[in-house]
């Protein structure tokens, strides 16, 4: 691999953005560059285009057709597009002998990450090693890898139990901002779009790769209780409660809403044998030791910069594999399959729904009983929360 990895990413705007943000990073670190970029909106960003097209980025308006010209030009291809597109941009580029980086979740469904995973294996008996990486950011980050290899070197001892809650408002504009946002399906292909399956997906798999022992790997549920509600008018859930055992005997527990007030970012406990860990989103990690000492494990750096990192010290050799592979990511969308299958998403009644001048809508309560649940591992029907209704599985 040459010393710059030369990448392309589909789109320019909206969560691209953030791809883009990551390619310049390592272009500051001399470790990489944009090579080419697609726009399928194009003509709608002549500007955009412009700025690209004055520096030598080639910008195209056809996915195939950046593929079938950068060959030889573009060693990465990074995808953060639609769920539902994931699988079959991902086999394309691999079949055409790039690496990718697909954002989170890996695909709606399980076929279509085994697909995925075939197409990789395929891609590597007919060349070099292809990588697939899976933009899960927070997995390679500081913080996890550290906890995660106290984990597997036996520091933590047992894990008992992994508890995440978050509550992150949402408006209207949030689920028009594009034709899968809040669907479970787009063109007969699965989207299960969500809190748990989109912007907080993060969290889900964070909890499944530490509540492993084994490196690389993540937990697999084997019990599984959830809740889910909606009070925007969608097809899947805008909050939810979870909680489940894994085939390692830890509980994990997950509350999360976007039809709430308050803001309140992802925060994780972690209750172990030999001590306990609080960590804040994008922040250190505090390991309290059972003999009363502190550990703070400090986060240094963007985890999304310590993505690209990740992937070019694969690609140069200096790492064996991507931090989240698709095998990884399969174990949070096994999770999601498993609760789309057993949980039905209730209405929110309108008696109990609060909307905002800007058309955000409040579900009464919610917010008290994410950070109750939080605290207590309860789901909203054992919180009595007022708009909580039981649903065991």
């Amino acid at each position: 691999m040459a010393d710059c990895v030369r990448f392309a990413v589909v789109g320019a705007i909206g969560y691209s953005r953030a791809h883009l943000a990551g390619v310049q990073a390592l272009a500051g670190r001399g470790r990489g560059r944009l090579a080419a970029s697609m726009m399928i909106d194009k003509a709608d960003h002549p500007d955009l285009v412009a700025e690209f097209e004055a520096r030598g980025i080639p910008v195209f308006d056809h996915y195939e057709r950046m593929l079938d010209a950068c060959v030889g030009l573009v060693d990465v291809v990074t995808l953060p597009t639609p769920i539902h597109l994931h699988a079959a941009m991902t086999i394309a580029a691999l079949a055409r002998g790039y690496h990718v980086l697909v954002e989170k979740p890996v695909a709606g469904s399980l076929a279509e990450v085994d697909q995925m995973i075939a197409a990789r294996n395929a891609a590597a008996r007919n060349a070099a090693a292809r990588h697939c990486a899976v933009g899960f950011q927070a997995i390679y980050s500081t913080v996890i890898q550290t906890l995660k290899r106290y984990r597997v070197e036996g520091r933590l001892g047992q894990v008992r139990s992994i508890r995440i809650g978050a509550l992150w408002p949402r408006t209207p504009a949030y689920y028009g901002r594009n034709s899968w946002a809040g669907r479970l399906h787009v063109d007969g292909r699965p989207v299960f779009d969500s809190p748990f399956n989109n912007a907080l997906a993060h969290q889900l798999m964070n909890m499944l790769y530490l509540a492993s022992p084994q490196p690389g790997q993540a937990a697999t549920v084997t019990r599984l209780e959830a809740e889910l509600y909606r009070a925007y008018p969608i097809e899947s859930f805008d909050t939810g409660f979870l909680r489940a055992c894994t085939d390692e005997g830890v509980e994990i527990y997950f509350a999360a809403s976007h039809a709430c007030a308050q803001t309140v970012e992802p925060s994780m406990r972690l209750e172990a044998e030999k001590g306990s860990v609080e960590w804040h989103y994008l922040g250190n990690a505090t390991i309290t030791w059972a003999n009363g000492e502190i550990e703070v494990v400090e986060q240094p750096a963007d985890p999304r910069d310590e993505m690209f990192e990740n992937l070019v010290d694969v690609l140069d050799g200096t790492a064996t594999l991507p931090h989240c592979t698709l095998e990884l990511g399969r174990a949070h969308v096994a999770l999601i399959d498993a609760l789309h299958r057993q949980t039905p998403i209730l209405d929110v009644p309108a008696h109990l729904i609060t909307e905002m001048a800007d058309g955000q809508r409040v579900i009464v309560g919610v917010s008290d009983a994410v950070i109750q649940g939080m605290a207590t591992g309860q789901l909203g029907s054992e919180l009595n929360a007022p708009f909580a209704k039981t649903f065991r599985v």
